[in-house]
């Protein structure tokens, strides 16, 4: 069996989420400590809001759950997928770094190779609610943003995170299912796993529907996410084809 750092390095290059074992250098702190820093949090915040921007406490929390939600995700739901295993993602076990500016940098996993995590997907999902139960309380008292909101949030990450994988590694069943034992678990993300699925010339688009609106919509020049609840199925399914378009367009250099 191949170490669980040389995993580790190939699932995070799959997802895109650099995840590390670690951590090495100046700037980490323990996830779980981080996760009740009002003050720290309040700055990151600030920095999320810069970033978007907004000056709403609520649609910055909920962005800053859904980060740490999907890097926290990403990386190990790639790796569950393609090795079947997971390293200790425990709230004690794992580090975080902030960026100088907006938001985080990476993750760090102080993970003991002799101790994967399990059981699988049930796994995940207990360990990111662990995560996530100390900074949904933080953010709400920063921000206002109802609990369950940042819940539902944080259990659309980690389906994201699934279903993300299987498009890379081309194995979408599997990873739908992996989801959904991972949401069917009784923690706070607990929720449905629906994926539309939009005929675009003959190929099918698979387009996650989430269970919450993360109010990105309410920036700026945003505009609803192709994924949100509350986009009627008839405007999901041409906003789709339009920005397929959009992309291959950009890649073709038209």
């Amino acid at each position: 069996m191949t170490s669980l750092a040389a995993t580790l390095r190939r699932a995070s290059d799959a997802s895109g989420t650099p995840l590390e074992l670690g951590p090495d250098g100046p700037g980490w702190m323990p996830a779980a400590e981080l996760a009740v820093d009002r003050e720290r949090l309040g700055d990151a915040l600030d920095r999320i809001g810069a970033e978007m921007p907004s000056d709403r406490a609520d649609v910055c929390a909920q962005r800053l759950v859904e980060i740490w939600a999907w890097y926290l995700a990403a990386a190990p739901a790639a790796m569950l997928l393609a090795e079947g295993r997971l390293p200790d993602l425990s709230p004690d076990r794992v580090h975080v770094r902030l960026a100088s500016g907006p938001t985080f940098t990476a993750f760090a996993l102080a993970a003991d190779e002799r101790a994967p995590r399990g059981p699988g997907a049930a796994g995940l999902a207990a360990d990111l609610a662990a995560h996530l139960e100390p900074l949904v309380e933080t953010l709400n008292a920063l921000s206002g943003r109802p609990r369950r909101a940042l819940w539902r949030g944080g259990g659309d990450r980690l389906v994201a995170a699934f279903l993300w994988a299987g498009e890379a590694l081309g194995r979408h069943p599997e990873s739908v299912a992996l989801a959904r034992e991972a949401l069917a678990e009784e923690t706070p993300l607990r929720g449905p796993v629906k994926v539309a699925e939009i005929d675009v010339g003959g190929n099918v688009e698979r387009i996650q529907i989430r269970n919450g609106c993360c109010i990105w919509h309410v920036c700026a020049g945003a505009e609803v996410c192709l994924t949100c609840p509350i986009l009627c199925e008839d405007e999901r399914a041409v906003r789709t084809r339009e920005w397929l378009a959009e992309r291959d367009g950009a890649a073709s250099g038209s």
